[in-house]
């Protein structure tokens, strides 16, 4: 099961992450937006992943209440659309889904044209394994993995932005 440390599970049960999610903001270039923190977010019209407002904090919720429009998408392929339509200032979500959606959207990556805000903290996920041996035995071979040419390939593949 994929989980993050807002679980509450005793963290000894957690392996190593073996992917890191990055929430971030982003708007296209030519609109001069400039968000440094959370709150900022408040001035602009934004498209947030489902469940945003939960996952992202009280910050964030904070600041979209003061939004002059603020909708969740389940369909994440729509936020990019929304935003490369200039339908929205900005579009909160991971900045790896981005980049691949933008480039099925569009046939390429569209990162040369959007401006990245991070303005939230990397979410490492890590899998919740009972059995000491068999957590310990994953976090060996995903190190491993790691460390291989097929792990750099697979990054390259999906043009994985870290």
């Amino acid at each position: 099961m994929t989980l993050s440390n807002r679980f509450d599970i005793t963290p000894a049960k957690f392996s190593e992450p073996y992917i890191v999610y990055q929430n971030v903001a982003i708007s296209l270039k030519g609109r001069g937006i400039t968000i440094r923190k959370t709150e900022e977010l408040g001035r602009y019209s934004i498209v947030g992943f489902q469940n945003a407002n939960i996952i992202l904090g009280d910050k964030f919720s904070q600041a979209v209440l003061s939004s002059p429009f603020y909708i969740e998408l389940p369909e994440q392929k729509k936020q990019v659309e929304m935003l490369l339509k200039g339908r929205a200032d900005v579009v909160v979500m991971d900045v790896n889904i981005f980049n691949y959606l933008s480039k099925e959207f569009l046939g390429k990556s569209h990162m040369d044209n959007v401006d990245v805000h991070r303005i939230f903290p990397k979410n490492p996920y890590r899998l919740g394994i009972m059995d000491d041996a068999i957590r310990l035995d994953f976090n060996h071979h995903l190190r491993k993995f790691k460390e291989t040419e097929q792990y750099q390939i697979m990054l390259q593949q999906y043009d994985f932005l870290q």
